[in-house]
């Protein structure tokens, strides 16, 4: 991997961070804490979008060692 590619998968994640760490802050400003069914629906269609979004497909692991089957 060169600098940029390394530079850009960085400040993706930590973007990524951010806005994740801003929508909870908003849903916990809008939903209370006590209200289980709220959050409960909310976990759901965050898993769900996970899902659309691939976040549970295998990912080739490119980086500084590779594990191998014993």
């Amino acid at each position: 991997m060169n600098f940029k590619e390394i530079s850009v998968q960085f400040l993706n994640r930590i973007v990524g961070i951010i806005v994740w760490v801003a929508l909870w802050n908003l849903l916990d400003l809008v939903i209370p804490q006590d209200d289980v069914a709220a959050n409960t629906i909310i976990s759901i269609v965050g898993l769900i979008i996970w899902g659309f979004l691939g976040e549970y497909s295998l990912q080739q692991q490119r980086g500084w060692a590779e594990l191998t089957p014993v």
